[in-house]
């Protein structure tokens, strides 16, 4: 496959052969456009997935950029190209040396595949049931709303805080001073000594 590429960085006019199949090395001193033809093949077929892709007009040298008209970046023999991935210093500070994570998007490399996304869904599908139990069921609802209110008497402190209101409603002259009959049995639990909370 033969490639001509024109007015694409320092390359004004240039030529090169690419083997199909095969694995093709070109070596030179930097400088000589090694990378300006990766990024033009690159440009070329991003920009026939999406027309409005410019990222060939980049490369224009700069001594024609103010000429918009005329010697712009052209590349030639690629069109049965449809995909190319750059493996260059970006690549390595973009995707594997990272601070945090050897790979970026590492879950997505090594971990997600159709067996990941099948459990997924069925983790999701019984987490949804859950939900929806809990927004169906009146007589759960309000116990959750109990018990909020229960951990709401006791304070933030991890012991019985003095000022929260299950030990106020104990204190003398609070609410056990006149306890219902009915529960006369169980009066001596509501008599704490103050020493005792805390």
């Amino acid at each position: 496959m033969d490639i001509k590429i024109q007015n694409c960085n320092n390359i004004e006019n240039g030529e090169i052969t690419i083997c199909r199949g095969s694995l093709n090395i070109k070596y030179a001193i930097n400088g000589t456009g090694k990378t300006t033809i990766a990024k033009a093949i690159k440009a070329y077929t991003d920009a026939k997935e999406d027309p409005n892709e410019t990222n060939l007009m980049n490369l224009k040298p700069f001594k024609y950029r103010k000429d918009k008209n005329h010697n712009n970046p052209n590349i030639e023999g690629v069109d049965s190209i449809s995909k190319v991935a750059i493996f260059n210093e970006e690549y390595i500070n973009q995707f594997v040396f990272l601070p945090d994570e050897l790979l970026k998007n590492s879950l997505e490399v090594f971990i997600i595949d159709e067996t990941y996304k099948t459990g997924m869904e069925r983790i999701n599908e019984k987490i949804k049931v859950v939900e929806n139990t809990f927004k169906e069921d009146d007589a759960l609802n309000k116990l959750l709303e109990d018990l909020n209110e229960l951990h709401k008497c006791f304070g933030a402190s991890k012991k019985i805080s003095k000022a929260s209101s299950i030990v106020k409603g104990t204190e003398i002259g609070g609410k056990v001073d006149n306890i219902p009959d009915e529960l006369n049995v169980i009066k001596t639990l509501f008599n704490i000594p103050k020493t005792q909370s805390g």
